[in-house]
């Protein structure tokens, strides 16, 4: 970025000298000039979509991981959440051993707590992932602004190169008939 910045400012500095010149310089300089600026503002631009891109495949790559990781939790938890069920109603229809339904009953308060952490800590998960995806999509959008700035100033470059080249030519044109006027008052006199 500050390659891009300090050329940036090389390009609007020879501007401002042709512009104080009062663009009496060579085409071909002018030629030059004109195609350095094209040749930055074009690989700014590809640079620009080029990263604009692989960070969305980044970002697009880590959502589906994360979502298949939280599909896996969420299998695991509705097994064990059946399996708890399946236990406690096992220990209800075995209630002529007491105390081994108590420790049944008291395994499954146990792990249906830890289910209700999970399920708890899963969801403030699930609010972060919302939040950075959020995060992201906004610096996406920022992303975006600062392409289609790019692609203005690029439009904007290139109209003024148009305006240039046909003042150039007009200065050429009006050169080349004053060149021969004085040719021919040189050659009749």
């Amino acid at each position: 970025d500050t390659l891009h910045d300090t050329r940036r400012q090389e390009l609007l500095d020879q501007s401002s000298e042709l512009r104080r010149r009062g663009n009496m310089i060579p085409c071909s300089v002018h030629e030059q000039i004109l195609r350095e600026q094209d040749l930055c503002h074009g690989a700014t631009m590809r640079d620009l979509e080029a990263s604009y891109k692989k960070q969305l495949a980044v970002q697009e790559e880590s959502l589906r991981q994360l979502w298949k990781a939280k599909e896996g939790v969420l299998r695991q938890q509705l097994q064990l959440a059946e399996q708890d069920g399946a236990e406690l109603r096992e220990a209800e229809r075995a209630a002529e051993t007491c105390e081994s339904l108590e420790v049944r009953v008291r395994e499954a308060g146990v792990r249906l707590a830890e289910l209700r952490e999970f399920a708890a800590v899963a969801e403030a998960e699930r609010i972060e992932l919302a939040r950075r995806l959020q995060a992201a999509s906004g610096q996406l959008g920022a992303l975006k602004d600062i392409l289609v700035a790019d692609r203005a100033t690029k439009l904007e470059l290139e109209r003024r190169l148009a305006e240039e080249g046909g003042a150039l030519a007009s200065a050429a044109r009006s050169a080349a008939d004053a060149l021969a006027e004085a040719s021919a008052l040189g050659l009749g006199a």
